[in-house]
């Protein structure tokens, strides 16, 4: 059950991107008129932060190809520029990708000698340190508008929480919660007297001149 889940979720992911945005117009119309207007602009926020998420994840997993390329090479990994394709295409699958990757690469190093089997389980930490350190908080930081420090406390607390679901579902629903929070906040701006312009105006027209 687990499997199928990591396998399909890259499609998941996939058609959320593409057609995610008729979506909130079917879901829109269940709201009265009068916020039918407002929950089609709130589900389109949400929207662009999922597709966000999706191209902030295809991102990564092509810096994740890249260092994978240029750290087998420098080792002198068989096949390595192989081996890091794969690695990349299977970072889409959230967590347990990566590690699916290295064992085709383990294998090959084995065949090859112990001292590659060690230089490939080194690349594999490097990858990994500079991957989550660096490469997912500032790529998912960017394209999700969120600080890194934000990212990488997000993810650390979510995996202790919640494990392999509290990482792949962390980003995208602290974004989700982050525009409904916003767009209430706004709402009660507008609406309540605490945010009221002319109140303040009619304060400044009564306030009494200490010089007179």
């Amino acid at each position: 059950m687990v499997l199928m889940t990591l396998l399909t979720a890259p499609f998941v992911l996939f058609f959320m991107l593409k057609d995610g945005h008729q979506l909130r117009f079917y879901l829109a119309g269940f709201a009265p008129k009068r916020f039918q207007k407002s929950t089609a602009d709130l589900l389109e926020q949400v929207n662009r932060a999922v597709s966000d998420y999706v191209r902030g994840q295809i991102m990564v997993a092509f810096w994740v190809g890249v260092m994978f390329a240029i750290g087998y090479t420098i080792v002198g990994q068989p096949y390595g520029i192989l081996l890091a394709v794969i690695a990349g295409v299977l970072n889409m699958i959230p967590y347990f990708g990566t590690f699916i990757a290295l064992i085709p690469s383990l294998v090959i190093a084995l065949m090859d000698s112990t001292g590659m089997l060690i230089k490939v389980l080194i690349v594999f930490a490097v990858e990994q340190t500079i991957e989550s350190r660096v490469v997912s908080p500032l790529v998912m930081g960017n394209k999700m508008n969120m600080h890194p420090i934000t990212t990488i406390l997000l993810l650390i607390g979510a995996s202790a929480v919640s494990g392999l679901w509290g990482v792949v579902f962390a980003i995208p629903i602290y974004a989700i919660i982050k525009i409904i929070t916003t767009k209430i906040f706004h709402y009660y701006q507008q609406h309540s007297a605490f945010y009221d312009e002319k109140d303040d105006k009619k304060i400044e027209v009564h306030t009494v001149d200490p010089k007179k």
